[in-house]
């Protein structure tokens, strides 16, 4: 039987990639209210380096830094009160969050988290999970009513997606203790309405020619690195351009080789998401056969503007390979 194994695409930049207008996720719903670019009289910029928030005069600063399992960090915490105990200008991530509010305090945790492809059941394009903008870049906004010990009313926040990595998310999120809940909510919305992001992804480009040679280039590299890694040709059943499909001859599957090889249908497509990035997906199937059911197995890749592959994505395969 083969092992199925997830490969991390690392196809090299390649360099002649073309200039195209940047394009913007619709979004059915935007709660932050987009502020200007300019400084607003009684508010301060705030700079995070992965990012600037605008925040009224008078709010309080605690930088973080905190790492956490699964490659989450916490950056950095601002609200409208103190937070006394846990740190003069760094504050300690782990006692603030345990640090009750006081009466109309509202206090804001920027972080960043792995996010979406640590949870191989989702798909990271897909974007019916974004229902807001942030700054031109696709995000997820929750709300709920608290239920933690620290005194809070509302749980409220933003997931940014950060496409240089698909998964990648900036985080923003609130707790609110009342009883001006609404007032501060509004509030919230509008100082994430400030960010402004660091870093943009290189929109991708339109030109055909350089999109079937990034396709070109990240299938001989995955045929390159499977034959040597695992000894498997499976990847060569594939054509090297966009849209193209053929019947042929597949030597190996994903993760190792095939006792004989078997008759299929290999394609490739490219997809523009609203992550900034291709999905470059490669489907392999096939009919029954003397021993085996049909099937198929289906594998996305993701590759940013430049040719880099910056995440992976298989779709639950139960079956086996013929000849496996």
């Amino acid at each position: 039987m083969v092992v199925l194994v997830t490969a991390v695409l690392g196809v090299a930049a390649i360099a002649a990639i073309l200039a195209a207008t940047p394009r913007q996720p619709d979004a059915p719903m935007a709660r932050a209210t987009q502020m200007s670019n300019e400084p607003v009289e009684g508010w301060q910029r705030v700079d995070l380096e992965v990012l600037t928030i605008d925040v009224p005069d008078g709010w309080h600063r605690y930088d973080s830094g905190a790492m956490a399992l699964g490659g989450s960090s916490s950056i950095a915490f601002l609200g409208t009160h103190p937070i006394d105990g846990c740190g003069v200008d760094h504050a300690d991530a782990d006692c603030v969050f345990a640090r009750p509010l006081a009466p109309n305090e509202l206090r804001i945790h920027v972080g960043s988290s792995a996010g979406f492809l640590r949870r191989p059941e989702i798909d990271p394009t897909d974007e019916r999970r974004f229902n807001a903008v942030i700054d031109g870049q696709p995000a997820t906004r929750h709300e709920m009513v608290a239920t933690a010990g620290i005194g809070a009313d509302l749980l409220i926040g933003y997931s940014i997606a950060m496409s240089d990595q698909v998964g990648g998310q900036i985080t923003g999120d609130a707790t609110i203790r009342g009883p001006e809940v609404d007032a501060l909510r509004e509030e919230f919305e509008r100082i994430i309405g400030s960010i402004r992001l660091a870093f943009h992804p290189t929109p991708l480009p339109d030109d055909e020619t350089v999109r079937d040679r990034i396709v070109a280039t990240s299938i001989e590299w995955l045929d390159a690195n499977e034959r040597e890694a695992y000894g498997t040709s499976y990847y060569a059943c594939f054509p090297r351009d966009a849209g193209a499909s053929r019947e042929t001859l597949v030597m190996g599957a994903p993760g190792g080789p095939l006792d004989a090889p078997f008759w299929g249908t290999c394609s490739v497509e490219l997809t523009e998401t609203v992550l900034t990035v291709w999905d470059m997906t490669l489907t392999a199937t096939w009919d029954a056969g003397p021993g085996w059911a049909a099937g198929q197995y289906v594998s996305h890749y993701y590759i940013d503007a430049a040719g880099n592959g910056v995440g992976v994505r298989h779709e639950p395969f139960d079956g086996s390979f013929p000849g496996s």
